[in-house]
């Protein structure tokens, strides 16, 4: 499935508007669906939301796994891993492991689990993203 990249403004009025690889998802918890949009990232390892979404989605904390996300412009921060059921708009569901920490909103679709089921083609010079099952996703 083809998805246009989506046009957001600049943090000060005087820079470019920038475009995102940007998707719907629900995200499927124990005891809830919730519906947001997420950023398709290849430079991120694992799914990154923040803990209030997993409360949100009825994930007791408590009873993940614990680890560490760290990136370009944070220090090592400890987040919750677990399993998640993500239904990207227009694609079957699958699940994945998902980081959840405290810092900063983030809504990240990462390469483990995700990329290793679909074919991700970026294509910003059409203003274009193409997520497409693998054969892993199609059950071949």
């Amino acid at each position: 499935m083809k998805y246009p990249y989506w046009k957001v403004p600049p943090v000060e009025a005087t820079e470019p508007w920038t475009r995102r690889p940007v998707v719907r998802v629900a995200l499927g918890g124990p005891t809830r669906e919730l519906t947001l949009t997420a950023l398709v990232d290849s430079g991120s390892d694992y799914s990154l939301f923040r803990t209030d979404v997993a409360e949100a989605l009825g994930i007791d904390l408590s009873s993940c796994k614990q680890s560490v996300v760290s990136g370009i412009e944070y220090d090592p921060a400890p987040c919750y891993l677990t399993d998640v059921t993500i239904t990207v708009e227009h694609l079957k569901p699958v699940t994945v492991p998902v980081m959840f920490w405290e810092r900063q909103p983030v809504a990240l679709i990462g390469q483990v689990g995700f990329f290793d089921l679909h074919r991700i083609k970026f294509e910003r010079d059409h203003d274009t993203f193409e997520i497409t099952p693998g054969k892993k996703a199609a059950g071949k």
